[in-house]
């Protein structure tokens, strides 16, 4: 009886778990996506500078927004692999390479090389995950806490860290 009782309350807890667990990660894909990474795919696709810019600058903006400019992706292995701050000053070098692109006579050899060199090695080689990383944390940490930490308009008053 014991052990039908506790097959019965796991499979009460596990389904709702699981069923919950996956529509707060497509909730939070979609919004990860929609809200910042969009302007990333967008930047690479772009092909003018003035483009590239344009939406890497609503990409760092959207990051910083959001609060992932600081702190680590991982709640336990925290190195410089996974640091936010680090990360985002990566992507501070690649905004001022492409503010000095912009600056150069597009029909020169110097300009073509420097295109070329940023978007084949600088874009290709960026590592956006990490900043995928710390939208898991935050977002697990603001779902987790939701119910016991909002304010009474509805608005969010967790720390995220």
């Amino acid at each position: 009886m014991k052990a039908i009782l506790l097959i019965i309350l796991a499979i009460v807890w596990f389904i709702p778990y699981c069923i919950f667990g996956w529509a707060i990660n497509i909730a939070n894909n979609n919004q990860w996506k929609n809200d910042i990474y969009s302007y990333w795919e967008l930047s690479d696709r772009a092909s003018t500078i003035d483009k590239k810019l344009e939406y890497l600058y609503r990409f760092r903006d959207a990051l910083k927004e959001s609060g992932l400019d600081s702190g680590y992706a991982g709640y336990v292995i925290k190195n410089k692999s996974n640091d936010l701050s680090l990360a985002m000053e990566t992507l501070d070098t690649l905004v001022t390479r492409l503010e000095q692109a912009k600056t150069m006579n597009p029909s020169s050899l110097e300009y073509q090389q420097a295109i070329k060199q940023i978007t084949t090695d600088e874009y290709q080689g960026f590592n956006t995950c990490v900043f995928a990383g710390g939208w898991v944390r935050i977002s697990l940490w603001r779902w987790m806490n939701t119910p016991f930490i909002t304010c009474q308009d509805g608005t969010y008053s967790g720390n995220n860290e």
